[in-house]
């Protein structure tokens, strides 16, 4: 049995393929014949393929399609309230969570 995320996809960036490890995937766009993925270190890489191809391919229990154009990584975004949250950043009804 693997370990969630570890498994990679292979992603293009400036006409050069990478085995990228999915955990390492933030969010997916999806435009008319590819998808733009977010990296983790600030980098953008593509993939020619659909969204229903790519929810294929991905990580079911680590992925979440948010609506018709993107998928976002859940670990990231848990990382991303975490850090918020370290900082006073987020608040409901006035109160920090």
């Amino acid at each position: 049995k693997s370990r969630l995320g570890y498994r990679s996809i292979t992603l293009f960036e400036h006409r050069h393929s990478y085995e990228i490890p999915q955990r390492e995937i933030i969010c997916v766009a999806s435009y008319d014949s590819y998808c733009e993925f977010a990296i983790r270190g600030g980098h953008i890489m593509r993939k020619e393929t659909s969204l229903v191809e790519l929810e294929q391919l991905l990580e079911q229990e680590l992925f979440f399609r948010i609506d018709r154009k993107h998928i976002v990584n859940l670990d990231a975004i848990g990382a991303w309230k975490e850090r918020k949250r370290k900082n006073g950043q987020i608040k409901q009804s006035g109160k920090d969570i």
